[in-house]
């Protein structure tokens, strides 16, 4: 017969339900993407280089939106997006409180408040009508976060951002790949601008890449520039004519 303290839970002093430690991702590495890194570290490019804009192009056209930019993790990507966007000292920027600490530190590394909007508690993402009564005169965007791979309700999202004259920089660390109807997320059509940020993990705390989208190309030189790239096409140019040197992801 079972002893009474097996069947008690592991928070009540009973059993651990496992003996090894339960990660929240596990990297999924093969052949392709270690032969990847020693192409690289055998090259002569250790930065920017023929394998970002390779990325760049690639990403651009899995997610048909007309430009993308690769930055060094996601937090970057929203700060560039932030940036681009004109959001200052004193604005605030209306956001989830279901996400990763990146998504307010963007803001905040402007000196803007973020603003927190509850979920719905059925899919964790920002709840769109609880978002008119957060919004001030110092409200300058709008940050959904697509949760767990679910896209936010943007159809409403995006309705009150042109009533109210805002701007809409979706995040979507946990949502490459995901649709918003016909269209990935982050192409769908802001009524002032365009933002888009992901992050793909390749190893979770030791990699982590960003990219974000933008639909016209003054906003696509506009975050370039912000980003500290301006001179990304000079560079893609010089690395096509090269054949021999490659540069990491």
């Amino acid at each position: 017969m079972q002893s009474v303290e097996s069947t008690e839970l592991a928070v009540k002093g009973g059993p651990p339900a496992r003996q090894d430690f339960l990660p929240l991702t596990r990297p999924w590495i093969g052949p392709e993407e270690k032969q990847e890194v020693m192409d690289t570290l055998n090259g002569v490019w250790l930065s920017r280089g023929p394998k970002v804009s390779q990325f760049e192009e690639e990403f651009q056209n899995y997610t048909r939106a007309n430009h993308a930019i690769a930055v060094c993790s996601c937090t970057a990507a929203l700060h560039v997006s932030i940036v681009a966007a004109g959001v200052k000292d004193g604005d605030e920027v209306i956001t989830s409180p279901i996400t990763f600490p990146a998504t307010t530190n963007a803001i905040l590394y402007e000196r803007a408040t973020p603003v927190l909007v509850d979920v719905d508690r059925d899919t964790f993402n920002m709840a769109p009508e609880l978002i008119e009564e957060r919004i001030t005169a110092r409200t300058k965007a709008i940050i959904p976060v697509h949760m767990a791979g679910q896209p936010c309700d943007m159809d409403k999202i995006l309705e009150i951002a042109r009533r109210r004259h805002l701007v809409v920089i979706e995040d979507a660390a946990h949502a490459i790949g995901a649709k918003y109807g016909e269209k990935h997320v982050g192409t769908l059509e802001s009524p002032w601008d365009e933002h888009y940020c992901v992050e793909t993990i390749l190893q979770r705390g030791f990699s982590e890449l960003g990219a974000r989208l933008s639909r016209f190309q003054v906003q696509h030189d506009r975050y370039r520039s912000v980003a500290g790239d301006s001179s990304a096409s000079e560079n893609r140019a010089h690395h096509e004519s090269t054949s021999e040197v490659v540069s990491p992801l």
